[in-house]
């Protein structure tokens, strides 16, 4: 629990220093001060165009945080939804969530996100809903078994018999039952859905390129991988850090202390 405090700490106060130090136009170029080395001025330094590294670093993570967000609430949402009213009530509708979530998770989440992207664009909406409801089947596997597992103890038997209603026992009951391997589950999936959208934007099929994502970053500077390393340094250990603390606040063992 204390690793958990120190690093909702941690994301604070950096959120909190970008916020005061503030950080310049990211699109804004400047071929005279190109490749500027770390300073007051440029805290990251300054890219092949002579844009800001730290705006640009800044800007890609407000987008990718928006399409982690969105995708999460999409599959933990309906997956939840789906999930508990499958394990409950079971028999026929059980059938159909299954069938229903199997061909979701049949088509390849990275698959239909480039599709969609190279047909709408790549912005974190489109990648976001794309991303979340393909992984909608994961969620709803998981809450189906756990809802099972649930509904057979003794006090949701008798909550049963007395006729309390269903949506009563699922919201009140079952879902605070469960939620804790769903949170673990998610840790996992926020670093997959960033590392996606740092693919496809990577690829850059249906991207904007005036917008700074990660991995257009990342495809930007690969060419100065030998002379300026640092280029690629920035943007790779920002999926690294979102991936990391995601697994560690999310972790199973943590939120169970």
């Amino acid at each position: 629990m204390k690793k958990r405090y120190l690093l909702y700490i941690l994301i604070a106060l950096t959120i909190i220093i970008m916020i005061i130090t503030g950080y310049k136009d990211s699109v804004k170029t400047n071929l005279s001060d190109t490749f500027a080395p770390i300073s007051l001025n440029h805290y990251f330094g300054t890219d092949h165009l002579g844009r800001d590294i730290f705006s640009l670093i800044v800007d890609g993570a407000v987008r990718t945080f928006a399409t982690v967000f969105i995708a999460s609430t999409i599959s933990v949402f309906f997956g939840l939804i789906l999930g508990m009213m499958g394990g409950y009530f079971g028999k026929t509708l059980e059938t159909i969530i299954v069938f229903f979530t199997d061909m979701l998770m049949i088509v390849p989440s990275f698959i239909m996100a480039l599709i969609i992207s190279a047909i709408f664009g790549l912005n974190p909406v489109t990648a976001g809903m794309t991303l979340g409801i393909t992984g909608i089947g994961t969620y709803t596997n998981q809450s189906m078994i756990l809802t099972r597992q649930v509904k057979s103890r003794g006090f949701i038997l008798s909550e049963k018999a007395l006729g309390i209603p269903p949506f009563f026992i699922m919201t009140r009951h079952i879902l605070p039952n469960i939620i804790t391997p769903i949170l673990a589950a998610l840790g996992s999936m926020v670093s997959a859905i960033a590392l996606q959208y740092a693919s496809l934007s990577f690829i850059g099929l249906g991207a904007d390129i005036t917008k700074p994502d990660w991995g257009a970053l990342l495809y930007q500077y690969r060419v100065y991988i030998i002379d300026k390393p640092m280029l690629l340094f920035f943007p790779c250990m920002a999926i690294f850090s979102l991936a990391y603390a995601s697994y560690m606040i999310f972790d199973n063992k943590e939120i169970a202390e």
